[in-house]
């Protein structure tokens, strides 16, 4: 029998038979023990694998990772993260990409049941809840690369070992319902924590933190039993006479049982037979333990180097250590955890194909703000007359050495490095000796508009730049104000009776003065950039039509509120409506809406992002349209960035002109009179990036 193309053969039936005859020693070593009988209860939940002690109605701790919920949100913070970024394959020692083939096929669908993303994020997940991850490539082969690259529950490999010398010879594949399967050290990758107790296995963090758990789990079954007992501080009934065991029982039914839980919270008994009732409240000890819960919260946060930001606890926090702490929770704790997985891929499995992975952290936009911090040292380091070489190893910038880069820089034009946030920086590129040659018109002409689109861009994307910021912060302030009224009970309000959606106070988070601050001074700074870039004096900016401009463009900034105060009850309204179809409890839809009410701010801030973007350059494009019609010129010629991310029907356009007072057409038919013309269709000016220069002599 072959399972994933592992032939079984007789080694399960020999385990069976050394594991009978170790179970039979270490019973009498235990007959032995006169103190501890093998029926002790603690002997019982050693052997059951009980993480806790002490009997309770929600059970024992088993399994952190899905009993505590600060430990699922500590794990999925990590995982999900590493998830997300590219992993990326190269020739073994070289920056030459690896963009196709069986390897990159194997990575990108790794099998079955995993996609790209959750491979990592299962890897990850396997090391910090157990220690240890285990990757089996397939032995079936297509061409020498393997069918499958599979990840297994760590609970389901256990180290190999010869009986006789205890080595280490192995690993054993626990199947349910078959035969265990045998493995050879070098048909799986292990990664691993380290662990000074054992060469071997990696140390589980859970371990660590056991007595933290217990902590946690204790305070997570403290608040369960205080809430089954109806949720009110403890109280006495006290009787002058003493009661019979019949009446005590019927006591016991009245005041106590039928009034424990939710539904029977508030209700009013009578009291008679000369009972009284004393009031017991929260004592001092009950107080600290809750206090304590915190503390073991952030003790956890702590073990897994996870800022509070990332598990959603944003008390103390604003948007400046929010993103610091987010950046330096990459670089201090999924970038060294990256490097591990990979090397250890690299180590155990790609270097037999002179290959190598690598996770491409560039790609994550928490890190390349460090980028632009990199690139003004760098910047600042050759114009002191440092080789590009050196300064390039000296900051780890990452990029391949260059044949002229071991000598001083001449500086020549400039480029902009444009990062994902909008944030920009000026580049000068290294002047090439250019020895005599025949020079394609066409291309010179090509070069001159690359040239002007770039000093343009440097007008325009560092004002892009701070607005798209300033949205991000405004964003991150709305949300904010959104959890906290979902925290103080709003949305207790809302799953009791499905008229008492708090709209009122969810339309108070949304604040259109502090939109229009956030955006109006980067709208007027566009504006006049444009006109300046075209007039070379602001006094186009008392024209009637900018003012006229200006205000259109704060009516299309507002109506972002507008529409993500629409989009937020209504994902509200959705996600309640779902959950009291599905019959789901309070407490699961609480959660459910703030999960959503998360999500959708994440997509609205993305989209007004867009749109503070497209209206940035609008203004821009407008400012110097205004000035080209002022100036009297006869036409404009179109200016796209020529990269590939310039959409076909404006690189089309590139090179062409049109007389003042004409348009434009693009491929599909569009009429537009220069790039982000504000009466164009969307299509054609949606974070367009193109720009235009004037024409003042006949050609």
């Amino acid at each position: 029998m072959e399972i994933l193309g592992f032939s079984i053969t007789s080694a399960r039936r020999r385990r069976e038979s050394e594991l009978s005859g170790e179970i039979q020693e270490l019973k009498a070593e235990l007959d032995q023990v006169k103190s501890i009988s093998l029926n002790d209860p603690i002997l019982a939940r050693i052997f059951a694998g009980t993480y806790g002690t002490g009997n309770n109605a929600i059970g024992e701790l088993r399994d952190p990772l899905y009993q505590i919920p600060i430990v699922y949100a500590c794990v999925r913070a990590r995982a999900v993260n590493i998830g997300q970024v590219p992993f990326k394959l190269y020739r073994k020692g070289t920056e030459d990409a690896i963009t196709s083939g069986g390897l990159v096929d194997l990575f990108n669908n790794p099998n079955p049941l995993h996609s790209r993303y959750s491979l990592w994020e299962g890897t990850v997940t396997s090391i910090d809840a157990r220690g240890n991850a285990y990757l089996v490539p397939d032995p079936e082969e297509v061409g020498g690369i393997p069918l499958n690259m599979w990840l297994f529950n760590p609970d389901q490999i256990k180290p190999a070992r010869a009986r006789a010398t205890d080595e280490w010879v192995g690993w054993w594949l626990k199947r349910k319902g078959q035969d265990d399967l045998f493995l050879e050290k070098e048909q799986v990758i292990h990664i691993k924590n380290y662990n000074l107790k054992d060469n071997l296995l990696g140390a589980n963090p859970l371990e660590v933190a056991k007595a933290t758990n217990l902590l946690e789990w204790d305070s997570v079954r403290y608040n369960y039993s205080f809430f089954k007992n109806d949720g009110t501080p403890q109280v006495a009934f006290v009787s002058e006479t003493k009661l019979g065991a019949r009446r005590k029982k019927e006591l016991e039914k009245t005041l106590i049982e039928d009034v424990k839980g939710p539904d029977g919270a508030h209700h009013g008994v009578l009291l008679e037979g000369g009972l009284d009732v004393k009031q017991l409240g929260i004592s001092q000890k009950d107080m600290e333990f809750l206090q304590g819960r915190k503390f073991s919260r952030e003790e956890i946060m702590m073990i897994y180097k996870v800022p509070k930001a990332e598990v959603e606890l944003y008390e103390d926090m604003n948007y400046a250590t929010a993103t610091s702490a987010d950046r330096s929770f990459w670089k201090k704790t999924l970038i060294p955890l990256g490097r591990q997985i990979q090397e250890e891929v690299n180590r155990k499995f790609l270097y037999g194909f002179n290959v190598e992975g690598r996770f491409d952290f560039m790609a994550i936009d928490a890190l390349n703000a460090e980028l632009l911090e990199k690139a003004e040292a760098a910047d600042k380091y050759v114009r002191m007359g440092y080789p590009l070489n050196v300064v390039n190893e000296r900051l780890n910038l990452g990029f391949p050495e260059v044949d002229h880069g071991n000598e001083p820089t001449v500086f020549g034009p400039s480029l902009m490095l444009t990062l994902p946030d909008g944030e920009t920086k000026a580049v000068e590129l290294p002047m090439r000796e250019v020895t005599a040659e025949i020079i394609d018109e066409d291309e010179l002409a090509k070069g001159i508009r690359a040239k002007k689109w770039n000093e343009l861009m440097q007008k325009l994307l560092p004002i892009m730049g701070r607005a798209t910021s300033d949205v991000r912060r405004y964003f991150f302030n709305v949300t904010q104000k959104l959890y906290k009224i979902l925290a103080k009970g709003a949305v207790s309000t809302v799953t009791k009776e499905f008229e008492e959606i708090p709209e009122d106070e969810i339309l108070t988070a949304f604040d259109d003065e502090a939109l229009k601050a956030a955006l109006e001074k980067h709208i007027l700074a566009a504006l006049e950039a444009g006109v300046l870039s075209v007039a070379g004096s602001p006094v186009l900016l008392e024209n009637p039509a900018a003012a006229q401009v200006l205000a259109e463009k704060l009516i299309k900034v507002l109506e972002i509120n507008d529409t993500a105060k629409r989009e937020v009850i209504e994902a509200l309204r959705k996600t309640l409506l779902e959950g009291l179809a599905e019959g789901v409890g309070e407490a699961e839809l609480e959660s459910r809406i703030i999960d959503r009410m998360g999500q959708k701010m994440k997509d609205i801030q993305k989209r007004a992002r867009t749109i503070a973007r497209t209206e940035i350059g609008s203004a821009f494009s407008q400012g110097r349209w205004s000035s080209v019609e002022e100036t009297g010129a006869k036409g404009i010629r179109w200016i796209s960035s020529r990269d590939d991310r310039v959409r076909d029907t404006h690189q089309d356009l590139d090179g062409k002109t049109t007389p003042i007072g004409e348009s434009f057409v693009t491929q599909k038919g569009n009429t537009i009179r220069f790039p982000h013309d504000p009466n164009a269709a969307a299509e054609e000016v949606i974070n367009c990036r193109c720009t235009f220069e004037p024409i003042y002599d006949e050609e």
